[in-house]
Order: structure tokens, then sequence, then C-alpha cells
């Protein structure tokens, strides 16, 4: 059975089916399967870190520098960032975005602005209170080869 990438977009939208042998049959390949390739050696990479495992599998992480969310749209402070993966996919992958406030109060709404590339990812962030800045967290779920 090949890896499906497509329950990984389930479960990074949070649309979960309830196809138990499914998901059991997809981690057991990713637990059979083992790292060829990553930089969790590097202290704070600029553009976060990343995975790659030999059955074709690539998660990247990333924590964005402090950005201000000044931005107003409909009342809504959106601040965003354009992140470049610390190692390219095949194909555009599937990414999930949060925030965390950090001056401020109130949450960080997350989500893209634009589609991703195979080699970016668009991030924006929004929080309902001016003056606010925060940290964008992404991680991108793809293929490698």
């Amino acid at each position: 059975m090949g890896y499906h990438i497509d329950l990984l977009d389930d479960l990074v939208n949070g649309n979960v089916t309830d196809d138990l042998i499914k998901i059991k049959e997809n981690f057991l390949e990713l637990n059979d399967s083992r790292i060829v390739e990553h930089n969790l050696n590097i202290l704070s990479p600029s553009n976060g870190y990343y995975v790659r495992w030999e059955n074709g599998l690539q998660v990247c992480f990333y924590e964005s520098e402090l950005i201000a969310f000044d931005f107003n749209n409909n009342g809504l402070y959106a601040g965003s960032k354009i992140w470049r993966y610390p190692a390219s996919f095949i194909s555009p992958p599937k990414i999930n975005v949060t925030g965390a406030v950090n001056s401020g109060f109130g949450g960080i709404v997350g989500g893209q602005y634009k589609l991703p590339t195979i080699t970016f990812g668009y991030l924006w962030g929004a929080n309902p209170h001016s003056g606010t800045d925060g940290y964008l967290y992404a991680i991108a779920i793809g293929r490698w080869k």
C-alpha cells in the first residue's frame, strides 16, 4: 500500500473520517519508514525545520519572527509572512497555520492568503485588536519524492 497524502489532508483540515483501517495502515507504513534527511540538529534555522522519510513523506515546521498585526481589514488586524520552506516539495503541500499573541490581547487566527507552491507558503494571522504583535506557526506536510 502506498502512503496516502489525502489522509494527511484530512488530518490537517480536521476532516478525519471513520476509516480507521486506512488510518492504521498509513501510520504503520510511516512507522516502518526511516528518516533519511533532516535539519533537526541545527539550532533555530531561519526557514524552520524539516524531516524527510524514506517513503517520500516530508514535514516542515516554522515559527515566524515577531510580526505586527497592524493591517486593518474590516475590523481584523492582520499580519503576513512569506515562508520559504527549508526543503522543497514535489507538489504543493498541505499547510496548517496558527499563531500566538506576544503583546496585546486576544488570540491569533491563522491561515493562508495564497495557495502554497512547492517552495513557498503564504501565511497570515489576524487579531480583532489594534496594536497586537505575535508569532505565526506553520506545519507543511507533503511529498519530496
